[in-house]
């Protein structure tokens, strides 16, 4: 192989050593395939070429194979991308333009010049230095990226701990939401939110046996929670009766039955003697007349399978 200072440039083909030299080189048995597999395992360019000067059959199967030097450059030299981004653009844009490239002499080359050495300077001081440091940083995105994508499923965890999986979400997804919940008046309280709960998380959980439904009321006879319990599992939305506080009432939903309906008995509210905004500092106004609460529940239910 000619030396290559600066620039690529074509190199010479040289005979390695002989293959009947070599006893036994468990490489040779190997399909392509997985040669290229065990490069791309490789995390530096240093490795890659002490395998293809350790093994034979590997050097005779990479070294004059264009496609092979185009991925290792990918692959051994992530932090190189001075380099990678045109060679992907001109395999992208014109994949011609590459054949005629000495890929593997590039990949000598860059190897070379991006050594991290004492003393280096120039514009390669840059991916040296890239180079340096990339291994180390692979090493620990290995250990801080799966605690990482853990920290993400939590965040997308339900309230009571099961997490959203694919059949669930695709429930979700294709759910008929027709009203989503809108306060105009009176404003939210700071850090006050609407919530959501997703009762049937699996098609199997559909007619697989009775549902047992639930409404919770506080003292005063506000619906302060909902659950339903399929499979053995109670998923519930707002509060719970623990305390002895709260009081629920349940019903049954027959296996090959489904919820149909809520209706919510909702009191109006009194504003017959409600004075205008400019004048409620002046007047002894209670408020508490402007609020109400949803206070009986009607459920409805029907087949859960309709003919057509």
């Amino acid at each position: 192989m000619t030396s290559i200072d600066s620039t690529p440039s074509t190199t010479t083909s040289r005979t390695p050593r002989s293959d009947d030299k070599v006893r036994l080189d468990p490489f040779k048995i190997l399909p392509y395939d997985v040669k290229y597999e065990i490069f791309t395992h490789l995390t530096d360019p240093t490795a890659v070429l002490a395998l293809c000067k350790a093994s034979w059959p590997i050097n005779e199967a990479v070294r004059v194979d264009n496609k092979f030097w185009r991925r290792i450059l990918h692959s051994a030299m992530p932090w190189l991308w001075e380099l990678l981004g045109p060679i992907m653009e001109a395999n992208t844009y014109n994949s011609e333009a590459l054949e005629n490239v000495d890929l593997k002499g590039l990949f000598l080359w860059a190897e070379r010049v991006t050594r991290p050495e004492r003393g280096l300077e120039g514009p390669f001081m840059g991916p040296a230095n890239r180079r340096r440091v990339w291994n180390v940083c692979e090493r620990l995105a290995a250990l801080y990226v799966p605690k990482f994508i853990a920290q993400e499923q939590e965040r997308a965890m339900e309230s009571e701990g099961t997490a959203i999986d694919e059949v669930a979400a695709r429930i979700w997804d294709t759910a008929e939401n027709l009203i989503l919940p809108v306060t105009a008046f009176p404003m939210l309280e700071e850090g006050v939110k609407t919530a959501t709960k997703q009762w049937v998380r699996s098609f199997d959980e559909i007619g697989a046996g009775n549902v047992v439904f639930e409404a919770i009321w506080d003292a005063e006879g506000s619906l302060v929670g909902l659950s339903m319990t399929l499979s053995g599992t109670r998923r519930l939305f707002g509060k719970d009766t623990e305390g002895g506080l709260l009081k629920s009432e349940t019903m049954i939903v027959n296996q090959g039955q489904w919820i149909t309906g809520l209706v919510l008995h909702l009191p109006s509210m009194s504003l017959e003697h409600h004075p205008p905004g400019r004048l409620r500092h002046t007047i002894n106004w209670k408020e508490e007349n402007l609020m109400t609460s949803i206070k009986g529940l009607t459920v409805t239910s029907g087949p859960l399978y309709r003919s057509h």
